[in-house]
């Protein structure tokens, strides 16, 4: 899932940026990354996959159940490649995309022990315990989104970082 955006320079700034070092820039807009990639997946973390659910599809949130997926947003380390400086925010969390781009299909469910506390709302005096079969079940998941709209909201936390670490290197000379 790649979601990318293009920071462009002013004429003054472009004319700045040109009279210093390229790999000495380069180092500077991934140190600005790797600060807003990190704002950014804490925000997804806290406005996108928190909180009891189910939420409305609009909201392109998440309720947390586990925590698991919460806890697994990770933002890579900043790579340069030419004139170009890419970063991510993702999981490895195998059903996170299914939330994020939506599935329609058939999935199969493993043989498991069930165990019922509850009847219809009430507690039951001691726990009911059964097994399911394995069994294929038909899944509809409404594209949510948590990711790229948490990214999409917060780009402007990425852009700031690395403006801070530009304007840095421009007011050093490169010498920071």
């Amino acid at each position: 899932m790649n979601v990318e955006t293009t920071i462009t320079a002013s004429p003054n700034l472009a004319g700045a940026l040109d009279a210093l070092k390229m790999p000495v820039m380069l180092r500077a807009v991934a140190r600005g990354m790797q600060r807003g990639t990190l704002l950014i997946a804490g925000r997804i973390q806290k406005d996108r996959l928190s909180g009891k659910g189910p939420f409305p599809v609009a909201q392109q949130k998440l309720g947390v159940v586990t925590g698991r997926l919460s806890q697994s947003v990770r933002g890579t380390q900043p790579q340069s490649s030419g004139d170009a400086v890419t970063t991510s925010i993702g999981t490895n969390v195998k059903y996170a995309a299914a939330h994020e781009f939506g599935f329609k299909g058939e999935v199969n469910v493993k043989a498991h022990e069930v165990t019922m506390t509850k009847l219809f709302g009430r507690k039951l005096k001691e726990p009911l315990r059964f097994s399911r079969l394995a069994a294929r079940r038909k899944v509809n998941i409404p594209e949510r989104r948590p990711f790229r709209a948490g990214i999409e909201e917060n780009i402007g936390l990425l852009e700031r970082e690395v403006s801070l670490e530009v304007i840095n290197e421009i007011k050093t000379g490169g010498k920071a």
